[in-house]
C-alpha cells in the first residue's frame, strides 16, 4: 500500500532503493491481519425473531433487502415503491449502479419460523401514501413512517 501511495501521489518508484524494500519486508514479519467479524445465519435469524417491529422494523427491512437482493447501500437508496411488487411474495426490481444491469430477485416466504414477506409488507403498509418523492426507504420513527428520505449513510 505505501508502494502504490507514494508511486501515485508523489511520482516516485520505490522499487529502485533496495535497502528500503529490505527494511519494509523486515518490518512487516508476523503481520496477521485482522479478521472481519461476519453475522452467520442464525445471528440474522435470531435478530429478525426476536426483536420487535415497533423498534427495529427499518433495520430488518435494509437486511432482508440486502440479504436475499445481494443489495449495495447505493442500490437501496434508489430503491423506489415501484420497484417492490406483492404478487403472493415480494418482487423486486433493483436498478444495479455499478454493473448497469437491472437485476429482480425476489423474497420469500417462511423461514424458519420467521416470514420476511409479512415484514416488507408492514413497512409497506406504514409508509405514508402521498409523499412527494418516490423512493421506497423513507424515514420510520416511534412506529410511524415519515416523509423524510433516508440516506445513504
Amino acid at each position: 500500500m505505501l508502494k502504490k501511495t507514494l508511486l501515485v501521489r508523489e511520482k516516485i518508484d520505490i522499487f529502485r532503493y533496495s535497502s528500503l524494500i529490505c527494511i519494509l519486508k523486515n518490518k512487516t514479519k508476523g503481520y496477521k491481519p485482522r479478521q472481519s467479524l461476519v453475522f452467520e445465519t442464525e445471528d440474522v435469524m435470531k435478530f429478525w425473531r426476536e426483536t420487535s417491529n415497533d423498534e427495529c422494523l427499518f433495520e430488518k427491512i435494509i437486511s432482508i433487502m440486502g440479504i436475499f437482493g445481494t443489495c449495495r447501500s447505493c442500490e437501496l437508496h434508489i430503491l423506489t415503491i415501484d420497484d417492490v411488487k406483492d404478487r403472493g411474495d415480494v418482487m423486486v426490481n433493483r436498478r444495479d449502479t455499478k454493473t448497469n444491469v437491472n437485476r429482480n430477485f425476489g423474497i420469500i416466504g417462511d423461514e424458519n419460523g420467521i416470514n420476511p414477506v409479512d415484514i416488507v409488507r408492514k413497512y409497506r403498509a406504514l409508509r405514508l401514501q402521498h409523499v412527494a418523492h418516490n423512493f421506497f426507504f423513507v424515514n420510520y420513527r416511534n412506529g410511524k413512517c415519515t416523509e423524510q428520505l433516508i440516506g445513504i449513510n
